[in-house]
């Protein structure tokens, strides 16, 4: 093969929707160091706070990383009373793991957790469709046959109810302001919690500014510094991604342009805007602290007091560990995400969360559900095609998760058709604000609002379920059966016989039915209609303030802004105070 036919292959690889996979990363450690009376490692508190002085804490963790052959020049507290700790740049994962199995070594760290970074649940459409109109949106079609969610049935319901405030946050790329966002998005109430800046394409770290700069990464940027970006999948456009699944929950409706939104029937602005990823993905600290912040639950270092809490944070990235935490594996992620989880539970929020999509290696998902959707508490939502049969790429999801349209052009299925922008680094502008843009897209990234969408709709008719009463009847009432389409496989999450591609759907596989939102929140009204009563919670997670100045990648941002997320859930929190490194290791989209 010739050299110029080698590097042709090369470029269409590079440019193809299923590139080769990028080596798994980390952006340093999460560490916790040791108590005089330890915190129980299964029972952490994320509003812990250190019981000792900062210098002396801050000492004793440059002495165990110094004695663990452990360089840093980024150190800053988090909730769980730890600290999270790198070098300025992202590390392999397994060179972080190894990082992290000596610092565990010294009998005066608590715990060590390896920041992962997270990736987005997206698949990019390969041709967009040019128009835009309401038309286009097939996944809001007035059926509840196949995996349509009967979207129009719950409206014509919802208009005839006295409807209570409920906020959704989006924690993703950021947003646009969108014309057909315009008055349905708390755009200057937001936050940017992407704290390293040398991935934030904003110039900054922690601010109070959720504008998405674009995570666009040039073949120059890799050039210039291959290190940085060797954990990315190449050179790569913008995404848009938090703007697209922000267009799904809150376009303006009924205004005679654009596209509908599934939250039309809520007044005001009903979706957060929560940045937690720039290029290559998202840190797990910076999600976590994310939707501690989102809730409104209080943490050590809290940035800013949220004024807006959400009652359900939807989350479109994630990683494939799985979520256990027991004392025999010590402290991971897992743990974070469990308490997290725990603490928006605590507060009367849920978290919903995409199951994740197929490798870069195969068009098929995966088997297994990604991290944070297959955490306890968490709602897991994977794709239909509008058939209903399980999107080709789409992960699999246990009983407990739940399943509705995201796309399927393999499969004939573009029906998620949303605001995003055609930037392929900035955003395109007309008369300084950026286009009405609009595109087809996929994955499980857009399933996830249509259920976290769901979700604000119950609680908008009857804002005193629980938690888990609203999840039990979500669950039992809010679905429809899965139904077999021609003569495809059925799904499998058999390690022996595997059959996650394109493949009929099992409560086994894809959860406990098909999403009808008007089901849902028919049961949602028939239930004792009581008020939401908010609980104070806190947790000490995350202080973007303390951002260690003179570091060239983190510095000092004054009024907390984008780059690092604290976890604010009252006292469930508090315990972690050092969680161990800022487990980087990106989260991908689904």
């Amino acid at each position: 093969m010739t050299r110029k036919a080698l590097a042709l292959m090369v470029l269409l690889l590079a440019t193809s929707s299923w590139s080769v996979a990028a080596e798994r990363m980390a952006l340093g450690l999460i560490v916790k160091m040791r108590d005089a009376v330890p915190e129980s490692v299964v029972r952490l508190k994320a509003a812990s706070i250190p019981k000792e002085q900062p210098q002396r804490l801050r000492a004793r963790l440059a002495s165990a990383a110094h004695k663990a052959g452990i360089s840093y020049v980024v150190e800053r507290p988090t909730a769980f009373a730890a600290n999270v700790i790198h070098n300025g740049r992202p590390m392999r994962l397994r060179d972080a793991q190894a990082q992290a199995a000596r610092l565990r070594q010294n009998p005066d760290v608590e715990w060590v957790v390896v920041n992962e970074l997270e990736q987005r649940h997206a698949v990019v459409s390969p041709i967009p469709p040019n128009d835009i109109h309401y038309g286009q949106q097939g996944w809001l079609a007035a059926a509840a046959t196949g995996g349509l969610p009967n979207v129009p049935a719950a409206w014509s319901f919802l208009n005839a109810q006295a409807l209570s405030p409920v906020v959704v946050a989006v924690l993703d790329t950021g947003v646009l302001r969108h014309p057909d966002l315009n008055g349905r998005v708390l755009f200057d109430d937001g936050y940017d919690f992407v704290s390293e800046a040398d991935y934030s394409n904003d110039g900054n770290g922690l601010d109070d500014d959720a504008t998405d700069p674009g995570d666009y990464v040039t073949s120059g940027q890799i050039a210039q510094n291959p290190v940085l970006y060797e954990d990315c999948d190449g050179a790569s456009p913008s995404s848009w991604h938090g703007t697209e699944i922000i267009g799904q929950l809150a376009a303006a409706t009924n205004n005679n342009t654009g596209i509908a939104g599934l939250l039309a029937s809520l007044p005001g602005a009903p979706v957060l805007p929560v940045r937690v990823a720039g290029q290559c993905g998202a840190a797990v600290i910076d999600i976590i602290e994310g939707m501690l912040w989102a809730a409104g639950i209080n943490y050590n270092g809290r940035p800013k007091v949220n004024a807006h809490p959400a009652r359900v944070v939807s989350l479109s990235f994630g990683g494939n560990d799985d979520c256990s935490c027991d004392s025999s594996r010590g402290m991971t992620g897992a743990c974070l995400y469990r308490e997290a989880i725990a603490a928006l539970k605590q507060k009367g929020a849920i978290l919903v969360a995409s199951s994740g999509n197929a490798g870069a290696s195969n068009v098929n998902g995966d088997i297994k559900t990604s991290r944070p959707a297959n955490c306890p508490g968490a709602l897991a939502v994977t794709a239909l095609n509008v058939d209903g049969r399980k999107a080709q790429y789409a992960n699999l999801v246990p009983a407990e998760g739940i399943a509705t349209v995201g796309g399927d052009p393999s499969h004939g299925d573009n029906s998620i058709y949303t605001t995003s922008n055609n930037g392929t680094q900035g955003p395109t502008l007309s008369g300084g604000v950026p286009t009405n843009d609009y595109k087809s897209v996929q994955g499980t990234s857009f399933s996830a609002p249509i259920v976290a969408g769901t979700v604000a709709l119950m609680w908008s008719v009857n804002p005193g379920l629980s938690v888990d009463a609203l999840l039990a009847g979500l669950r039992s009432a809010g679905v429809r059966p899965h139904a077999a389409v021609g003569s495809l496989p059925v799904c499998s999450a058999s390690p022996s016989s595997p059959s996650s591609g394109s493949c009929n759907c099992t409560t086994a596989t894809c959860g406990a039915g098909v999403l009808d939102v008007n089901a849902a929140v028919q049961w949602a009204a028939s239930q004792t209609i009581t008020p939401y009563v908010d609980v104070p919670v806190t947790a000490s997670f995350f202080n973007p303030s303390l951002m260690r100045a003179g570091t060239s990648s983190n510095p000092p941002t004054g009024g907390g802004g984008g780059g690092g997320g604290a976890m604010d859930a009252g006292t469930l929190l508090g315990g972690l105070a050092l969680a161990a490194l800022f487990s980087a290791t990106r989260r991908r989209r689904p």
